[in-house]
């Protein structure tokens, strides 16, 4: 079972995205990490789109081929996500490699919290 789904919607930000994954990519218990590329086009192509292709292959790529924006980005990213938590970041977003346990521990402990 997946305890954390992280969702990240970027518009255009691939140097962004690149130290944001390569720092969840270090957090352990290791996160599904979903992206939603606003900004790919109906082919799915962008500079950040290729370079999830290219260097994070396990994180879930999605290129919705036109910009839902924020709300809606967060929206594709979530109805694919199978964790039993989402964590909705930005991409200029770098969590320290403790913070994904600590939040993961937190809501384990306080199962009242939304």
């Amino acid at each position: 079972m997946v305890l954390l789904s992280v969702v990240i919607v970027d518009y255009r930000t691939p140097e962004d995205l690149r130290r944001c994954l390569t720092a969840l990519h270090d957090c352990r218990p290791m996160p599904e990490v979903i992206v939603v590329d606003n900004a790919a086009s109906a082919a799915g192509r962008s500079p950040s789109a290729d370079l999830v292709r290219a260097e994070f292959p396990r994180v879930v790529l999605l290129t919705p081929g036109r910009n839902l924006w924020f709300c809606g980005g967060n929206n594709l990213g979530v109805a694919v996500a199978h964790g039993k938590y989402a964590l909705l970041l930005n991409p200029d977003t770098i969590p320290p490699p403790g913070a994904l346990a600590a939040l993961v521990a937190f809501m384990e402990a306080h199962p009242d919290y939304a």
